[in-house]
């Protein structure tokens, strides 16, 4: 019997092959190890898939599912939701990378507060060239009480604000403490 991880990170792609590398890399790397990744082939036509089977292809920690035809971001991110056997859910978007101790503060700060949705609002915007910029960044958590309320169909939070701008890190719904 297999433990499941902490985090199940859920990254959509969509012909994203220039940019994936750095995405996934960049959790890879993390301080926090207890994850999985899962990625949502979107039905690109770029090679973003083939790519992604060459260099990670024998990694344990990644699993790669597919669409037939291409639905877009939420229903891909509703894919990957039905595969994460983590504990906490965390979106990535496939053309971003995160910090090396991401997760353990995403991770860190739900534990700490008994958080059921963690969000970053920020961003760290960087080129190819490896040249950062870095704008205002804080996290926030928050607990929420109905069970309905940490997703609706179209990833929008009841509690008035939409945690996909950032980083965003919540657990699945039905989850209760």
């Amino acid at each position: 019997m297999t433990n499941n991880p902490a985090i199940s990170v859920v990254i959509p792609m969509y012909n994203v092959e220039r940019y994936i590398k750095f995405c996934i890399d960049s959790i890879l790397i993390q301080s926090f190890q207890d994850f999985e990744i899962i990625l949502v082939d979107d039905a690109s036509t770029d090679g973003s898939v083939e790519f992604c089977q060459k260099l990670y292809g024998d990694n344990d920690k990644i699993k790669l599912v597919h669409h037939e035809k291409n639905l877009t971001m939420g229903p891909a991110r509703n894919t990957a939701i039905k595969h994460a056997r983590g504990k906490y859910i965390a979106f990535v978007d496939s053309d971003d990378f995160i910090l090396p101790d991401a997760l353990e503060k995403f991770y860190n700060t739900a534990e700490k507060n008994n958080a059921q949705v963690v969000h970053a609002a920020g961003w760290l915007r960087a080129d190819l060239k490896r040249k950062f910029e870095i704008g205002t960044v804080a996290l926030h958590s928050r607990r929420l009480y109905k069970k309905r309320s940490v997703l609706q169909a179209d990833y929008v939070l009841e509690h008035g604000f939409n945690p996909f701008n950032g980083m965003a890190f919540f657990l699945p719904p039905g989850f209760s403490r």
